[in-house]
């Protein structure tokens, strides 16, 4: 099925089964799906498609050799995916980003209950920055205050997401941020 007839989001979904009992045909096979820019295209693959089954390889897998192999096709196929959300996103957009100190919190996962390896602030950094790419959107930062932060369109998807959510801004104040978008008369 890998060959041809398996869509691109049924790997994504079926990951789990393939690493359980790993053969080295099918974990090349369903690498070169999952990184593949026009199967990912035409799949309208969307970013957190990709970011939910690369958590639960790493979360599981992640100390294998495929493991880690199918993370570095999940990787590339992320920044493949990100384009895919301009379509969805028309006009002008602003992304704002709570960077206050609770974002520091581990992510759960609500149907397992188990805690994933990322904190909500890298998560939110993470969303902010593929939005932020698709779209050239601008991102506003808050916690007790807020920011316009400005970022380098040409980094990767997830080094930007890493700057964008690393500060500890202090409380959640979102009309700090509400209020800088106004004050600046940008308007979304």
């Amino acid at each position: 099925l890998l060959d041809s007839k398996l869509p691109i989001l049924a790997a994504l979904r079926n990951l789990r089964n393939m690493l359980k009992s790993p053969r080295p045909a099918v974990i090349k096979a369903v690498c070169e799906l999952i990184s593949n820019p026009n199967k990912i295209r035409e799949g309208k693959v969307m970013p957190y498609q990709i970011d939910y089954a690369y958590e639960v390889v790493k979360m599981e897998f992640g100390s294998t050799y495929e493991g880690r192999t199918v993370m570095q096709a999940l990787h590339t196929g992320y920044e493949y995916s990100v384009p895919n959300l301009a379509e969805a996103l028309p006009g002008k957009t602003c992304v704002m980003v709570d960077c206050s100190g609770s974002m520091n919190a581990r992510c759960t996962n609500g149907n397992q209950r188990t805690t994933i390896q990322s904190t909500a602030a890298e998560k939110a950094g993470l969303i902010a920055a593929t939005i932020a790419k698709a779209t050239n959107a601008d991102v506003v930062r808050f916690g007790s205050s807020a920011e316009f932060y400005a970022y380098n369109p040409n980094n990767s998807v997830f080094d930007l997401g890493r700057e964008i959510g690393r500060d500890n801004m202090g409380g959640t104040s979102i009309p700090a941020a509400f209020d800088l978008v106004r004050k600046n008369k940008r308007v979304y």
